[in-house]
């Protein structure tokens, strides 16, 4: 093998090992997403009306950010954060705080 052979295989070598860093690093997205809208669709499968308008936004250390459509819904979810917190919980969320945000649902546009 020449240097220059020996020069090729080892920045493929690198090469190789980029793409796998970046698809472990997508992989750890994708899997946050899904578990992301696992927890939005179990509070949304809770009998209230207003729990269709809530989506599990981001979980921060023992925090769970819930988004709610319209400011009723996030008015009405404060007022049911245990029932919440204990529908999170038994997904198996760690969860010491809900933090509501107004955030109305993009729709596809038709």
């Amino acid at each position: 093998m020449t240097q220059s052979d020996g020069n090729e295989r080892k920045q493929a070598d690198k090469l190789s090992e980029l793409i796998s860093a970046r698809g472990a690093t997508t992989s750890r997205i994708l899997a946050r997403a899904s578990r992301l809208q696992q927890l939005s669709e179990a509070v949304q499968a809770m009998q209230a009306p207003w729990a269709a308008a809530l989506r599990v936004g981001n979980i921060r250390d023992d925090a769970v950010v819930l988004f709610a459509d319209n400011a009723a819904a996030a008015t009405r979810a404060k007022l049911e954060s245990q029932r919440i917190a204990d529908c999170l919980r038994a997904e198996g969320v760690d969860c010491a705080r809900l933090i509501f945000q107004v955030r109305p649902a993009r729709h596809a546009r038709g």
